[in-house]
């Protein structure tokens, strides 16, 4: 009974899941510590090591439009020594940025001196994916002038394009967008 009981809760997810329903079988705890019913995957706040934390700003917050929401130093038991294999000791300032859609959308790890992520002619291997929301020949033409890596326009269908470029500490962007409808 338990083991058909199984296979029927597994397949009604399965099922679930192939038409795109959100299903309802799982309880998670929210930031409120209320259960919440399971809404399906969510991607929150990638962050980025970044080794200078005034010039990342600079590009996120001035160049991207990002929102600095909180700006701190990591305590020495902060969880971002061990997931990021950070030497003990090591002074750490951590940015979270906003949007004006949401909140911490991003996070930014300044480690002094780290060395870029990616050098001349290596395969790069993640990209963060931001809409350019109409802005998108403002910002390349500042980037340009300030001196980025910045990758050709590429077209996306009849009507979309895109392009990427490294920022100082060598992780890919790509910007992107389509006209409004």
């Amino acid at each position: 009974m338990m083991i058909t009981r199984t296979v029927c809760l597994a397949a009604g997810l399965l099922s679930a899941l192939t038409v795109g329903l959100t299903p309802k079988l799982f309880a998670v705890q929210s930031d409120k510590t209320t259960t919440a019913e399971y809404q399906g995957v969510y991607i929150r706040r990638p962050t980025l090591v970044v080794s200078d934390m005034d010039q990342a700003l600079v590009l996120y917050k001035d160049i991207l439009g990002l929102k600095l929401s909180r700006l701190s130093e990591d305590s020495e038991d902060s969880y971002v020594f061990t997931t990021f294999n950070i030497p003990a000791g090591t002074k750490v300032m951590h940015a979270t940025l906003d949007t004006d859609t949401g909140a911490r959308v991003l996070s930014l790890v300044e480690v002094k001196g780290i060395p870029p992520v990616s050098k001349d002619g290596a395969v790069r291997t993640a990209a963060i994916l931001i809409n350019a929301n109409g802005q998108m020949d403002r910002i390349r033409g500042r980037l340009i002038k300030e001196g980025y890596t910045v990758m050709p326009l590429h077209a996306l269908g009849s009507t979309g394009r895109e392009f990427a470029f490294l920022d100082q500490d060598g992780h890919l962007l790509a910007l992107y967008e389509f006209p409004p409808r």
